[in-house]
């Protein structure tokens, strides 16, 4: 069953939570760039499937997700992980290598974070953890623009000559410390903090991604790190940067916001057309919006979502992670049709400043498992 021909989504979801940021004391002027269907040529779109080959020219208005690494070290000779390949006739301003570099580099910054979240890992989060980072900083180094490589190629040659001493102590860093195994590799250690260090600041000066976001994905992703290369999901951003989410591998298609304003948005799906206007294929519909400090009023991100009045609620949880906390409602029969959906209205424990809505739909019943790996990695904010 479709939904009304003259709401979809995309217009309907950024409109409304336009008009409570507005409520809620946000800026006229930043309400009025809701006030209608946001323009195509500020809204990209990525159509294309995915490929096994990571792509370097993707344009600026897009990120190209890539997966965590297979559960082996960069060493073995498997196939790298799928990235998704964006519409290359977006326009766009940026150069599109440095585009892809930039969320590479962002990858790097999150995963180099969760290393240090993480004061005690087990060898499991240990030897998981570092073989992430080091497939983000390949990543990084193969995106690189020229003249840009060099420091990536370092930090990847040093966590090559890291990997090995985990390697020969199972990944037990308790017994590598006590060791001593790691004193010989002291400058190498202090010249990847200091390569590492130049890598936020280049995110902080050339990319759009705001630090607090990166901060709070990897905290949020520390404690499932040791999974997360199991997991069937791949990273996505919205081009302003306020947006992170890990999302079903076959959901190669999404869309984003490409500067932060009162409401900014992120969707993916298989099929975004069909999402926009249906409860027939699975997808997720993310919004951020920007209130007053303490304001935050997640009861009306509920009521005002689209599976709300088209769905029937069946029951609501609490939620709570280490960086938002609200509610997470699951509702059935949205549309009329066999299809369930789930709600999460949340709010940063912080600062109580920035209401987050992600809709989730799943035709024929909703996946739990994915569900909550999903919800176990996005950020947002500003």
């Amino acid at each position: 069953m479709h939904r009304s021909p003259t709401i979809v989504r995309r217009a309907a979801l950024l409109a409304v939570t336009a008009a409570l940021v507005t409520a809620c004391g946000g800026s006229d002027d930043e309400s009025s760039t809701t006030d209608a269907t946001p323009a195509e040529t500020t809204v990209p779109e990525t159509t294309a499937p995915a490929t096994t080959v990571p792509d370097t020219t993707v344009p600026a208005t897009t990120v190209a997700p890539t997966t965590a690494p297979p559960a082996t070290t960069p060493e073995t000779t498997e196939p790298a992980p799928p990235t998704t390949e964006a519409d290359t006739s977006i326009p766009g301003d940026v150069d599109p290598v440095l585009a892809q570099f930039c969320f590479d580099s962002e990858q790097a910054y999150v995963f180099n974070q969760v290393t240090n979240v993480l004061t005690d890992p087990t060898p499991e989060q240990a030897e998981a953890s570092l073989s992430i980072l080091a497939f983000t900083i390949d990543a990084a180094a193969a995106s690189a623009p020229e003249g840009m490589a060099e420091q990536p190629q370092r930090a990847s040659e040093i966590m090559g000559e890291l990997i090995p001493v985990f390697e020969e102590y199972a990944y037990d860093v308790d017994a590598i410390s006590e060791s001593g195994a790691l004193e010989p590799m002291a400058e190498s250690f202090a010249e990847f903090d200091s390569i590492m260090t130049q890598l936020a600041d280049f995110v902080d000066a050339e990319c759009t991604p705001a630090r607090a976001v990166l901060d709070s994905q990897a905290i949020k992703l520390a404690p499932v790190i040791d999974q997360l290369r199991d997991w069937p999901l791949q990273p996505i951003a919205n081009q302003a940067g306020d947006i992170r989410l890990l999302v079903s591998a076959d959901w190669p298609e999404w869309i984003g916001s490409t500067e932060v304003e009162a409401v900014t948005l992120l969707q993916a799906s298989n099929d975004l057309d069909e999402f926009d206007a249906t409860w027939n294929v699975p997808g997720v519909a993310a919004t951020v919006g920007y209130v007053e400090p303490g304001t935050a009023d997640l009861a009306i991100l509920f009521e005002t979502s689209l599976a709300a009045p088209d769905c029937t609620l069946d029951s609501s949880e609490d939620y709570v992670d280490d960086v938002y906390y609200g509610q997470l409602y699951l509702l059935s029969e949205c549309g009329g049709v066999d299809t369930d959906a789930a709600v999460l209205a949340v709010t940063d424990g912080a600062t109580e400043s920035v209401e987050v809505s992600l809709e989730f739909q799943f035709p024929g019943g909703y996946d739990r498992a994915l569900l909550d790996q999903m919800l176990a990695t996005f950020a947002a904010g500003a």
